[in-house]
């Protein structure tokens, strides 16, 4: 009888050994498969082509490099140097009109589609996705593109009523200011160009969370906003 439950005891050890060995042998492909959905994206390289030819109502542009150093003159390491979000249209669709080869522009900061070509940063941008065609550095130039609108801004106050200063941080920018250039317009169903609700040297208020800050070389404050962006007209 003892020999028997000795005999029933080591089958049973050896039942759940094999049970648990199957366990984790099951186991084992799901926490591989884990590991394969980690690897990076694929990269297209240089070597596996030899020209971009956007499709649809896209274009290519050269992306501008990122400063390597700061304005004192301080080196920037990689991880701190600004993403730029303008470039130079090296190529584009038959189906777009707003921009041509050679025109540096600038483009939303989170559209389009990154990808190394002849040892440079590019990227394939929709048309629609160009706040518009800078002739210079100077953002006061800022020629827009679609329905969209470039308001120089209204100035911050410099102090409470009381008289006491406040600091940058503190500031409350007004959401007003003047149109300082204006888009052609958006095209509707049909295809005709829709004119855009205000004209140059309008005073407008804005909505608060909407359109793209940018500085001029002056230091005065800009905005580009869409044309559904806009409150009101103020006079």
């Amino acid at each position: 009888y003892l020999l028997f439950l000795g005999s029933h005891a080591q089958h049973n050890t050896s039942c759940s050994s094999s049970k648990m060995l199957a366990r984790n042998s099951m186991r084992a492909p799901s926490a591989r498969a884990r590991v394969s959905l980690s690897r990076r994206p694929f990269s297209v390289t240089r070597a596996s082509f030899s020209s971009v030819a956007p499709l649809g109502s896209r274009i290519l542009v050269r992306i501008e490099k990122s400063q390597p150093q700061s304005a004192g003159g301080i080196l920037l390491p990689s991880s701190s140097q600004k993403k730029q979000n303008n470039g130079v249209v090296v190529s584009i669709s038959e189906d777009v009109a707003s921009v041509t080869k050679g025109d540096k522009v600038l483009y939303s900061e989170y559209a389009g589609t990154e990808v190394d070509f002849q040892d440079e940063e590019h990227i394939i941008l929709k048309s629609d996705d160009v706040i518009g065609v800078m002739p210079s550095d100077d953002v006061s130039k800022l020629k827009p593109c679609g329905p969209r609108i470039l308001i120089e801004c209204t100035d911050a106050e410099e102090s409470t009523t009381g008289g006491v200063l406040l600091t940058q941080s503190v500031k409350e920018r007004p959401l007003t200011g003047s149109v300082v250039a204006i888009g052609q317009g958006a095209e509707d169903e049909s295809g005709k160009v829709q004119p855009l609700s205000v004209k140059v040297g309008a005073t407008v208020m804005y909505s608060k969370y909407s359109g793209m800050e940018l500085e001029g070389k002056d230091g005065k404050q800009y905005i580009v906003v869409g044309d559904s962006d806009l409150l009101a007209e103020l006079s």
